[in-house]
């Protein structure tokens, strides 16, 4: 599975974000059925390079992190560019947590198609960038995948701690957790007196803020049977 954020900064140059993050998973997609690709690093390039080549105008900038399991193994494989991101818990633990990866400045790394012939130059980072990682998991372990806006509003201690810290096998009651987690991290974003993990983080690099950060915020959340 996969997520991906498109940066909404083109909204000021008139392009809607979402066209080239949807062009960037469906073609992630299309490639794992038709082709069969599934380790994230290959799917990734790939992906990346079909979108650039289609001619079509789903120009933007997003970040992606693409997840696989390979049930013979057991083993769970990665590759995250940029901002957004995934967890591992087991028994209520935080066992994994990907890095959030960004330039000077806080501008995370991202695949970027611009539209031609306006100046933006090489605007994109490589898919070769991402962070790789394996991990064998066990039965009842639970995978979070999500935009930056879960990891900039709840800490990833507190959501193992108080919101996923029993196994759930149940697709319902997965669903139902999902849902909660993400009304869960809405509020707490709108929260102007919440230190939030983006609040903490921008401390370290400028003037003390406090609040949560408004974005838009997706969940996957999964578990291994």
């Amino acid at each position: 599975c996969g997520i991906a954020d498109g940066v909404g900064g083109w909204h000021q140059e008139g392009i809607d974000p979402s066209l080239f993050s949807t062009a960037l998973m469906g073609s992630c997609a299309s490639l794992a059925t038709e082709e069969g690709l599934v380790r994230p690093a290959e799917l990734l390039s790939a992906a990346f390079d079909k979108v650039l080549q289609d001619g079509a105008e789903n120009y933007g900038s997003s970040t992606a992190c693409l997840l696989s399991f390979d049930r013979g193994t057991s083993e769970l494989h990665s590759a995250n560019l940029g901002d957004s991101g995934f967890v591992v818990l087991r028994g209520g633990s935080l066992l994994y947590e990907s890095k959030q990866m960004a330039h000077p400045g806080a501008c995370p790394f991202q695949l970027a198609k611009p539209p031609p012939l306006q100046g933006y130059g090489n605007a994109s980072d490589s898919p070769s960038a991402a962070e790789l990682a394996s991990m064998e998991l066990q039965q009842g372990d639970l995978v979070v995948l999500a935009t930056d806006g879960l990891f900039d509003n709840l800490f990833m201690e507190d959501m193992a701690k108080n919101h996923l810290n029993t196994e759930i096998s149940d697709p319902e009651a997965l669903m139902k957790t999902c849902v909660k987690l993400v009304e869960t991290t809405r509020k707490l974003s709108l929260d102007e007196e919440y230190k939030s993990p983006f609040a903490k983080r921008i401390i370290s690099w400028t003037q003390e803020i406090c609040g949560g950060k408004p974005d838009d915020i997706t969940v996957v959340l999964s578990t291994v049977l």
